[in-house]
């Protein structure tokens, strides 16, 4: 079956799609959390140099361990930041893309982007900086459950009825609709790529105080990844959250 210039599977109300999602979805919500984790140490890392480097400005002597052991500590640091990241990136994209696949299969009509066009999005220059964000914003309005409407009781398949047994059963439960904070989280992307970049950039120079200079720029950089890293989260779990419960509603119709 082909949907919106896509193939989706051909199963009972999408099951197949949205079960692949919401493994993804799980999975991309760990790996922000550890790109978070990641982000706290990074920070704290920094802050560290820095008290080093105000020992150096106020003409403390400061051995050749110590700043070896700061240099051990940002490599390391660093190098768990680029592990969590590409780890994160592509989880995070296969999420977006099974998300994309799992909306066509709930009958989600008229969205501009397709699977392989959410992702690429990601990669283009200048068009990366707004069309990811946009991307984001469709698939969760564009998987709103309240254009479907809410599964009724159905009658037991069995036809009993007596006074202890009811002549109907319930649907699923209903999913909560966590709110879904996409503009934050992709100001708080935005905002750490162009404060680590312009930041490091500007202040130039090895002395002690333009370490200190970029040290800050490094700790406001990540500071908004972060931020940007819970935020995520969130918006994985609330675009998660309307994939299932239209799905249930799809199922149940």
């Amino acid at each position: 079956m082909t949907v919106e210039g896509f193939a989706v599977p051909e199963t009972d109300g999408g099951s197949v799609a949205v079960a692949a999602e919401h493994r993804l979805a799980r999975a991309a919500a760990w790996a922000l959390g550890l790109n978070a984790v990641v982000g706290v140490a990074a920070i704290g890392s920094s802050l560290l140099r820095i008290a080093l480097l105000d020992r150096v400005l106020a003409g403390d002597v400061v051995s050749m361990g110590a700043a070896a052991r700061d240099e051990w500590r940002e490599a390391a640091v660093g190098l768990a930041a680029v592990g969590a990241w590409l780890v994160c990136a592509v989880v995070f994209l296969l999420w977006l893309h099974r998300a994309y696949r799992a909306a066509g299969a709930l009958r989600v009509s008229g969205m501009r982007s397709t699977p392989r066009g959410a992702v690429v999005s990601f990669f283009i220059p200048v068009v990366n900086l707004f069309r990811p964000y946009q991307a984001v914003r469709e698939l969760h309005d564009g998987l709103d459950p309240a254009a479907l409407p809410a599964p009724e009781p159905r009658p037991r398949p069995d036809g009993a009825e007596h006074y202890r047994a009811s002549a109907a059963t319930l649907p699923l439960t209903p999913v909560a609709l966590p709110a879904a904070p996409v503009g934050a989280w992709w100001a708080c992307w935005v905002a750490s790529n162009m404060v680590s970049c312009v930041g490091l950039r500007v202040v130039g120079g090895a002395d002690a105080l333009a370490l200190r200079a970029q040290s800050w720029a490094s700790i406001a950089g990540d500071a908004f990844a972060l931020a940007a890293a819970v935020l995520g989260v969130l918006v994985v779990r609330a675009v998660d959250a309307r994939v299932r419960e239209r799905h249930r509603r799809v199922a149940a119709g």
